[in-house]
């Protein structure tokens, strides 16, 4: 339904999230034991920072 601009403008973002998603991925890994551990892939990036950010709120 996007067309051309759609499909440029989805690839722009996923190439953006893939790119500094696991940058912010890597305290939540490290604060569970997998230290210098990255994901390239933006759902998996997501996830865990939301994942990580919960786990924060009840220790």
């Amino acid at each position: 339904m996007g067309g051309r601009r759609g499909a440029i403008l989805g690839a722009v973002t996923n190439g953006i999230l893939i790119s500094f998603l696991p940058a912010l991925l890597l305290p939540v890994l490290g604060s569970i034991g997998f230290e210098g551990t990255t994901f390239g892939d933006s759902d998996f990036g997501v996830v865990g920072i939301l994942l990580g950010w919960l786990m924060s709120l009840f220790n």
